[in-house]
């Protein structure tokens, strides 16, 4: 490739770069990017097992649109990565051509503050976190788009959002921002970016903070996007582990999950806000309960401490699958409805571009031995045509 049209960039085998790009992210970067790849899609593929195969088979025709410019997430399983992925710039970015979209970057969370030092805080840190933009606002988008919206392009894009946003609403510290003045996490009195910025000391790559910790589900869940044949496979049988042992009326789930609860607010007026809004709530609980006590800066976690991460992680797994397979069930109407998508059979395709283009050589060749022939015809013409006048002047 090159760069700039200019310089030849040295080429790198694709899994020294892959390395090299995950190195960086982990290390250099201290983003927050809600359960990591692994989490996400088996938030979808529980959200799957829930609902029927056409409900599966439409995400997949709408998704697989997008394939060309990502592929590999472009599928009902692997497009609950996008949204973070699609972030990614050069610094850490396994894509030959990193996208470096930061706009949706405020959707990931909602920052509801815990403030246990009582520090003065501004009314943007207090009163904002559910508005535009944040994690519960953009869930009621997604509802509105699958409640109106005609186009693929749209359900698409929001087909991502809504298997992606649904896992990161349950990962417990895209719920909070910590504000802090003590000597357990320093000074972190303008927010510690969803634990992104309390130290921890770990055996995991790239799990150097809290909040790292937790996307991992304390350590269960390191894989990144993307994935070979066999991990996916092996994404199906988790699966299947969790929802056998957390099942719908596990007594963990006791009013917490309600397979209707969706149902009566999805062509309300705000598009589900307080149900969103009381999934933040839930994470949050669960942060201040269980995520910060225990924890400190620069901290090696007890073996207890991580025990507790990974059995709650996969809890909150479990329910987001089964909320977004609610979530989905409800939005198919809207995506069944949708033209279907404009192509052509691959071979009749071809066909017609090759003969197209075979008639439009042979017209250009036609014509342009018809133009040689009558120039040819013109100047022999023009050559008797002097040779004659030549011929009558030598006459006369």
């Amino acid at each position: 490739r090159v760069h700039g049209g200019k310089k030849p960039i040295k080429l790198v085998s694709k899994k020294r770069m892959r390395t090299i790009c995950y190195l960086s992210f982990f290390l250099l970067f201290p983003v927050v990017l809600g359960w990591w790849d692994t989490g996400h899609m088996l938030v979808s593929t529980i959200a799957q097992m829930q609902v029927q195969q056409d409900v599966v088979d439409k995400m997949n025709d709408i998704l697989s649109d997008w394939e060309d410019n990502f592929p590999g997430q472009s599928d009902a399983t692997t497009a609950a990565t996008w949204p973070d992925w699609v972030r990614c710039g050069k610094e850490f970015c396994p894509r030959a051509i990193p996208d470096g979209i930061n706009t949706f970057n405020d959707w990931h969370h909602g920052d509801e503050p815990y403030n246990p030092d009582s520090l003065p805080l501004s009314k943007v840190q207090t009163d904002l976190w559910a508005s535009n933009p944040s994690i519960s606002w953009v869930l009621q988008q997604t509802v509105q788009t699958f409640t109106v919206s005609k186009t693929r392009f749209a359900c698409n894009l929001y087909l991502r959002f809504a298997t992606h946003f649904v896992g990161d609403v349950h990962m417990p510290l895209h719920a909070i921002s910590g504000y802090f003045n003590d000597t357990t996490f320093g000074n972190l009195t303008n927010g510690d970016q969803n634990a992104g910025l309390i130290r921890i000391k770990t055996n995991w790559l790239g799990v150097t903070n809290l909040h790292a910790l937790w996307d991992a589900a304390g350590g269960l869940y390191l894989d990144r996007w993307p994935f070979s044949d066999a991990s996916k496979k092996n994404l199906i049988h988790n699966a299947t582990l969790l929802t056998q042992k957390y099942p719908k009326d596990s007594p963990l789930f006791v009013g917490r999950y309600n397979a209707t609860e969706l149902d009566s607010c999805w062509n309300s007026d705000d598009f589900c806000k307080q149900v969103f809004i009381k999934w933040c709530h839930e994470s949050y609980n669960i942060s201040v309960q269980s995520v910060y006590p225990g924890a400190s800066q620069d901290a090696v976690l007890s073996e207890q401490y991580i025990e507790n991460a990974r059995n709650i992680s996969q809890i909150q797994i479990v329910l987001a699958g089964y909320r977004l397979g609610d979530f989905l069930r409800l939005a198919y109407p809207t995506l069944k409805s949708l033209p279907e998508r404009k192509q052509s059979n691959e071979k009749s395709s071809d066909w017609e571009i090759n003969n197209a283009g075979k008639l439009f050589i042979g017209i250009g060749g036609f014509l342009f031995v018809l133009v040689i022939v009558l120039v040819i015809t013109l100047v022999r013409s023009k050559r008797t045509t002097d040779s004659n006048k030549i011929s009558l002047l030598q006459d006369q």
